[in-house]
C-alpha cells in the first residue's frame, strides 16, 4: 500500500472508525474491540489502479481474535 492509503488508514483509525489496522503483505488487517452480533462495518478507503483492468480481490474473513477457527468469510470483490 502506498502512504497515501496508509495516511487515510490513520485518519479513520483516529476517528475510531477502528480500533487497530496492520498493512501486512499488501493486505490491511483491521481490528475492532467490540463487535455487535450480526453487525456490519463499512470502511472506505479511497484506492487507485495504476494499470487499467479488471481486478478480484481477495476473500475477506472475520473472527474473533484468538478463534479463528470460526471464521466467516465473504468473497472477494470485482473491480474494473
Amino acid at each position: 500500500m502506498k502512504p497515501q492509503s496508509s495516511r487515510q488508514l490513520k485518519e479513520l483509525e483516529e476517528k475510531n472508525v477502528f480500533d487497530f489496522y496492520e498493512i501486512s503483505n499488501g493486505n490491511v488487517v483491521i481490528y475492532y474491540r467490540e463487535l455487535a452480533p450480526e453487525g456490519q462495518n463499512i470502511i472506505n478507503l479511497d484506492l487507485k489502479a495504476k494499470i487499467l483492468g479488471l481486478y478480484l480481490g481477495s476473500a475477506s474473513s472475520a473472527y474473533l481474535y484468538y478463534t479463528n477457527e470460526f471464521k466467516e468469510w465473504v468473497k472477494g470483490k470485482s473491480l474494473s
